[in-house]
């Protein structure tokens, strides 16, 4: 984590818990949601076993609410990430920098 970049107030709002004697507690659970889905999805497309007609779209998994919603698909050709114009960074690799927080 770059928590020296950050500033007192960003800090505190990046906490998973409001107690300043936990440092920074395990979140290693959440992680594993969403890395066991991506795995999944990457050996099931490599090994052919998804259906063609099967549409993968983005889900979100809100813990606290064991609730897990998938986020339709939206195309923005304008987007700075995702556009299909020239000024996107979609598909640049290293010829586009990154939106980077600026440093001392």
């Amino acid at each position: 984590m770059n928590d020296e970049a950050l500033s007192h107030a960003e800090r505190r709002a990046q906490r998973f818990v409001e107690d300043d004697e936990v440092a920074e507690p395990s979140a290693i659970t959440l992680n594993v949601l969403s890395a066991a889905q991506a795995v999944n999805d990457l050996m099931m497309m490599f090994a052919g076993l998804y259906e063609c007609s099967l549409r993968l779209d983005h889900q979100i998994n809100f813990v606290r609410e064991a609730e897990l919603n998938k986020v339709e698909p939206k195309i923005d050709t304008e987007c700075l990430d995702c556009g299909s114009l020239a000024k996107s960074r979609r598909g640049m690799g290293d010829r586009k920098r990154l939106p980077c927080r600026m440093t001392a």
